[in-house]
């Protein structure tokens, strides 16, 4: 379940000029458009903890010693997580006892980053809305060395025209002035992601909704042009929904820019399979969805061929 919306900052919306000015009008417009912003996801059955519970810091819950061996023996570019860290149906397990959401979202996690297994989290809110460099840092200073963050590009992103939806008022239905521009995707999404967090500390996701995007071809040479656009460091990841795109050129395109394919688990893709036998060029890194997860190595370009093929004939 994806949270609400919140207010584009307008400091933190600088629009490419155009000759027309129209880039300055949607600015204005996107920062008036009012929508709610998300504490984060999956706020199922909480019932709240004592009052004595709210006045105290969120604590991380004990481990038996199996699960403390488990996170000894976990290979170290292996880093499991969730998708956010402030899910209450995990008292006993994550937390200590019972604790608000909300409480969760500001508080909980250096708690959540003890766990023995839990290595990387999904950074969710900056899909919404695009977040300070501070902000990010905030995180990066609680967490031990070596966790990884999956942060989600601002959705403009990825998303060609507005979805049919009140929250973008005025702009539904309408062509977005920001999709795929680099000059946008870099002041305002990689920019604060690499002060705040470090090119090192985990991935940037762009996101692609199910939309029309295009032809195969041609979704994946403007991908392609977009990411040789952004500035080097950082690792990117492509998650795609739309089951057509997910092609060897689309493959091949991550493979030459450095990204790499993010395999989720959507009712409209393939299954992981099928994503693996597309992209399995780009496997310099790998990130999922379910949880977060990052694999290092490279695999090289003629291993890699052979792979698809096998991968194809169902041999591997």
């Amino acid at each position: 379940m994806r949270g609400g919306i919140c207010r584009f900052p307008p400091e933190r919306c600088s629009l490419p000029a155009t000759g027309s000015g129209a880039g300055t009008a949607l600015q204005n417009k996107l920062s008036a458009m009012a929508r709610r912003k998300p504490q984060d996801q999956l706020a199922l059955f909480d019932l709240g903890p004592p009052p004595e519970a709210q006045r105290r810091g969120v604590e991380a819950a004990s481990q038996p010693p199996e699960v403390e061996e488990l996170g000894r023996r976990l290979p170290q570019g292996i880093h499991l997580g969730g998708s956010t860290w402030s899910f209450p149906g995990w008292a006993g397990l994550v937390w200590d006892r019972a604790y608000p959401q909300s409480k969760l979202a500001r508080e909980g996690l250096a708690a959540y980053a003890r766990h023995p297994l839990l290595r990387g989290v999904g950074v969710d809110r900056t899909h919404y809305s695009p977040v300070e460099a501070a902000e990010l840092a905030a995180y990066r200073e609680v967490v031990p060395p070596g966790f990884q963050f999956l942060v989600k590009a601002h959705e403009a992103c990825t998303v060609a025209r507005w979805p049919e939806h009140e929250r973008y008022g005025i702009h539904r239905g309408q062509i977005n002035l920001l999709f795929l521009d680099p000059a946008y995707a870099a002041d305002q999404v990689v920019a604060p992601f690499v002060e705040g967090i470090g090119a090192g500390g985990g991935a940037l996701l762009f996101q692609f909704a199910p939309q029309s995007l295009g032809s195969p071809g041609q979704f994946a040479e403007r991908l392609g042009t977009f990411l040789a656009a952004l500035p080097r460091g950082p690792v990117y990841a492509v998650e795609l929904r739309n089951r057509e795109l997910v092609t060897a050129e689309y493959g091949d395109t991550l493979a030459a820019m450095g990204a790499c394919h993010c395999h989720n688990v959507h009712p409209r893709m393939p299954d992981i399979r099928a994503q693996a036998r597309e992209t399995v060029m780009c496997l310099s890194s790998i990130t999922t969805n379910v949880g977060s997860m990052k694999c290092s190595g490279r695999i090289p370009r003629a291993a890699a061929r052979g792979m698809r093929t096998r991968l194809r004939c169902g041999t591997c």
